[in-house]
């Protein structure tokens, strides 16, 4: 799997961003990726070459009493032999980020996705639904290392067909996460998330789960960036 990014770059970029704090940037990824597993069957049969390519633009506004931001993205997935499975989806996110004080930092987000999956066989079209995530959060920093978040996310998930429409759902999500840095590369962090799902037509699939992550983030040598997550979900 190979990725590539071009960016957009002029004198009147970076103008704008001295000026008035905003930042354009159009730009296109494109990538090519060899699966032989393509309708990710148990017994893997077909393979095929998928060329994904996507432009997409940012702009963020940066000001003294935080940041904002939304972005748009045109995903198009070409497979080489299965052509019935090609997909153009696309994607709008929006964000913004307050300062009220210096150590209370509130951040709300919005996005809106419409994607296509690959069919369990090449007679059946992709799968597409539609995608809403919504999410807010209050984080505050008690010292120069301890940080709580408390929020809430909002996912709802609507499926386009009859026969897949069943499998609706909307997820509603409460949490806190609780981080400590111990050193500038090395975070852990614990929290808990209370979820509950709720299932447009077949209520019977409904639940409620309780989870409890524990995990670090950090940053790796030549300024990559890791993660390790444990959690228990229930």
């Amino acid at each position: 799997n190979l990725m590539y990014t071009i960016t957009g770059d002029s004198q009147e970029k970076a103008e704008l961003e001295k000026k008035y704090g905003l930042s354009i940037n159009p730009y296109i990824k494109s990538g090519f990726e060899f699966t032989t597993n393509t309708f990710k069957s148990p017994y893997p049969t077909r393979h095929d070459g998928l060329w994904n390519i996507t432009p997409g633009i940012n702009a963020t506004l940066t000001q003294k009493w935080g940041e904002a931001g939304l972005s748009y993205e045109l995903p198009l997935r070409y497979f080489s032999r299965y052509s019935d499975q090609n997909e153009l989806d696309q994607s709008f996110s929006t964000y913004v980020s307050l300062y009220p004080t210096e150590k209370l930092n509130i951040q709300l987000s919005e996005e809106l996705a419409q994607q296509g999956g690959t069919a369990g066989a090449p007679a059946v079209k992709p799968l597409n639904s539609r995608d809403n995530t919504l999410k807010g959060s209050v984080i505050y920093k008690f010292t120069d290392k301890l940080t709580s978040e408390l929020g809430y996310k909002n996912f709802d998930r609507e499926f386009v067909g009859e026969l897949s429409d069943a499998f609706s759902y909307n997820e509603n999500e409460y949490f806190t996460e609780t981080s400590y840095d111990v050193q500038e590369s090395f975070r852990p962090y614990t929290g808990y998330h209370l979820g509950k799902i709720d299932f447009d037509e077949n209520r019977s699939r409904d639940a409620i789960y309780h989870e409890v992550p524990v995990g670090a983030r950090g940053v790796l040598p030549w300024d990559v960036k890791g993660a390790i997550l444990e959690s228990s979900k229930v």
